[in-house]
């Protein structure tokens, strides 16, 4: 799936929720936590050549259906078009059932 660019800016979080941007060796991620501090969403991107591609998007059950997924994406996509990046992609989820997600409260090194 590839998106246009989206440098209007990301949906504002719900009340209480935190949304958390930082980059990494060109990864950018973006974390936002719930009221209570829990992990409520996210996902990162990362540059590969004139496009970026999103990976690990995910939102914990308890707070879906909030706009919280928009908030994670939209702010990626900023990030990439920060960086001068064309459109993003992320690979397809396999036919049939299954899941490229991991379980939520890993979380990537820093």
């Amino acid at each position: 799936m590839r998106v246009p660019p989206a440098p209007d800016g990301a949906p504002a979080a719900p009340a209480g929720y935190r949304p958390r941007e930082w980059s990494r060796g060109g990864v950018t991620r973006v974390m936002v936590a719930a009221p209570d501090g829990s992990l409520a969403a996210r996902g990162q991107i990362a540059p590969t050549g004139g496009t970026a591609v999103a990976d690990q998007v995910e939102t914990a059950p308890g707070h879906r259906r909030k706009g919280l997924g928009s908030v994670v994406m939209r702010t990626l996509q900023n990030a990439a078009v920060r960086q001068g990046r064309g459109p993003a992609s992320w690979p397809a989820l396999p036919r049939g059932g299954g899941s490229t997600r991991r379980r939520v409260g890993r979380w990537w090194p820093c």
